[in-house]
């Protein structure tokens, strides 16, 4: 991989992890068996040197991740146009690895409940985990092993985000 050409936009590691940690949705990158690119935005939630997604138990996601585990996930927390200078202000985040669909019970549920607890903290334990039975049988859960992640913030200090 090329690396970052406007490195002064280079966020520390920690940052690039917070952007992740923050964001509310990220775009999933993966290629098709003919190898026509696809991202697909999903939710998502990042517990050390994982990111878990969950999913359905069949569709083009799962067939692109049997073809070819290799995936990244973008992911911005902040964006704003400026006409007058002809670009736009962001804080993003990349990740980098491999993917893999979780087997292990006590890791699916662990994963789903940090699913639950990041976007929808309100329902509590209880509520987590009433959803979680109730829609089990039906939802995959994929872990990505992050092997390499890369931020870009070109917000002026005490900018939006």
């Amino acid at each position: 991989m090329r690396g970052m050409r406007r490195i002064a936009n280079k966020t520390s590691y920690v940052q690039a992890r917070e952007i992740l940690s923050r964001a509310p949705y990220g775009v999933l990158s993966t290629t098709c068996g003919d190898g026509l690119p696809y991202g697909v935005p999903l939710c998502f939630v990042l517990s050390g040197n994982s990111i878990y997604f969950h999913c359905a138990v069949e569709g083009q996601k799962l067939d692109n991740l049997a073809h070819d585990s290799r995936v990244c996930l973008t992911a911005v927390i902040a964006a704003e146009n400026c006409p007058a200078r002809f670009t736009m202000r962001y804080r993003s985040a990349m990740a980098f690895g491999t993917a893999r669909i979780v087997y292990g019970e006590d890791e699916r549920l662990a994963a789903l409940r940090l699913l639950t607890e990041k976007y929808a903290p309100e329902q509590g334990e209880e509520g987590a985990a009433a959803y979680i039975k109730a829609h089990i049988q039906d939802t995959l859960v994929v872990r990505m092993e992050v092997e390499y992640i890369s931020g870009k913030d070109n917000y002026p200090t005490g900018g939006q985000g």
